[in-house]
């Protein structure tokens, strides 16, 4: 599964706090705040005060630099985005001009560009794998694990891309179309 903005920290304490970070596309600011936890002793509120933030080789941050599986460092404090919401994830998708790992062409493309023809074997064959029935679905974890056997180790954001192009609703659980996927992966 996956997790809100996670601290990079060596501190004990504070690995398993929780942030949201928000981005503001009105004026590129950016905002880290702390949900209160239960039990813990953290109340929870402001973080970071919203303004506009530097990475640290001088430029601006813009929209483009965050995306799920990112590491900001906001002032002195490293994070590591794990998750976006709906409303984010189809903005992305729909401005994939500067999101390129939410642009599904592109990762066709980059991956056509790459795979090998032994990965793309390895590819369908653990696919097949894990459908016994031949239906063309496979679970998540299967097309995840599809996705390692062959050595195609994917940014995060392009992984969420291909599962979201892709989705299908089973009776009980989410499928991904892998049939469809490897029809528009080039090399076929």
């Amino acid at each position: 599964g996956s997790s809100p903005p996670r601290l990079e920290t060596d501190r004990v304490e504070d690995r398993d706090r929780v942030f949201v970070v928000k981005y503001h596309l009105a004026d590129d600011t950016v905002g880290v705040f702390e949900p209160p936890a239960r039990n813990s002793g953290i109340v929870g509120g402001k973080f970071l005060e919203r303004a506009r933030l530097k990475k640290p080789d001088g430029t601006w941050y813009l929209q483009s630099d965050f995306y799920v599986g990112a590491q900001v460092v906001l002032h002195t404090h490293k994070f590591t985005l794990f998750q976006a919401d709906e409303y984010t994830l189809a903005l992305m998708e729909e401005e994939c001009h500067l999101h390129p790992m939410s642009d599904i062409g592109y990762i066709h493309q980059q991956l056509g560009a790459s795979v090998t023809p032994e990965q793309r074997a390895e590819l369908e064959r653990s696919l097949a794998e894990a459908d016994p029935s031949g239906s063309g679905f496979a679970p998540y974890a299967a097309f995840h694990a599809a996705l390692s056997a062959a050595s195609l180790e994917l940014q995060d954001q392009a992984l969420i891309t291909i599962m979201r192009a892709y989705h299908a609703q089973a009776a009980d659980r989410a499928e991904i179309n892998y049939k469809a996927f490897l029809q528009r992966l080039p090399g076929d």
